[in-house]
This record gives structure tokens, C-alpha cells and sequence, in this order.
């Protein structure tokens, strides 16, 4: 699978990392390597976001005229961005989600699990605490 990846931060860093053997990268967009998908030599198979709001039409644009699947791992986006995500999603696939960590993940599906057993009884109160990064 021809993968390019927007967003070099750590996320993007460890899925550069975690590329199998049969997989490979045909471009990062950020500031220090290509500036936009339409610099991309190879149409890729995939674009996987996880750059920053401000990256959302590039990709958007990309993925339309290419008819290429997106995974969006960005947050932050405004109502109006969130439009363009669903819009975007009625031309290709486009798996979306706020975070892909293995503990939201499983924290969530605990608070579905037991919300409906402590709702009367418990005052429920999450607070996020992001990496320091």
C-alpha cells in the first residue's frame, strides 16, 4: 500500500516507523518536506492525516480530484471543517477520529459499559490530560 502521510509530528513519526515491509511512504507533507499533496510524484493508496486544521482543504482537495481513501487522526477542527470531513465522505472513504490511543480507546468503551450502572447513584467527571508534546 502506496501511503502519504500528512503531519510529521510524533504520531506521524511512529507511523512512519511502523510501516510494514510491503508498505511504503511516496511522501510527507509538513514544513520540512513536500509543502502540499499536489507535490506528490505517486498518487498514494491512502492519506493519513495527522497534521493540524489548517492542513483540511489540501487534503480535502486531494482526495476529491484523486479519489483517494483518507484517515483523519487531526482535532480541533471548526463546525464548518467538520462539514467539509462529512462532504468529503460522500466522494471517498474517510475513516475520522479524534484520537487513535489504545487508553482513550478503551476509556471510552468503559464509560459506555458503565454509565448506565452508575448514572443514578455517581457524579461521573472525566479529565483529559495530553502529552506534554
Amino acid at each position: 500500500m502506496k501511503i502519504a502521510l500528512v503531519g510529521y509530528g510524533a504520531m506521524g513519526k511512529v507511523v512512519e516507523q511502523n510501516i510494514s515491509d510491503s508498505d511504503r511512504i511516496v511522501g510527507i507533507v509538513d514544513l520540512n518536506n513536500l509543502p502540499s499533496l499536489f507535490a506528490l510524484t505517486e498518487k498514494p493508496d491512502v492519506i493519513v492525516d495527522f497534521s493540524n486544521p489548517a492542513c483540511l482543504d489540501d487534503i480535502c482537495n486531494y482526495a476529491s480530484q484523486n479519489k483517494v481513501p483518507v484517515v483523519i487522526a487531526t482535532t480541533g477542527y471548526s463546525s464548518e471543517q467538520l462539514e467539509k470531513i462529512k462532504t468529503l465522505s460522500q466522494s471517498v472513504p474517510v475513516l475520522f477520529s479524534g484520537n487513535y490511543s489504545l487508553g482513550v480507546i478503551l476509556l471510552n468503551r468503559l464509560v459506555k459499559e458503565i454509565t448506565p450502572i452508575l448514572k443514578d447513584t455517581f457524579d461521573i467527571e472525566i479529565i483529559e490530560k495530553h502529552h506534554n508534546k
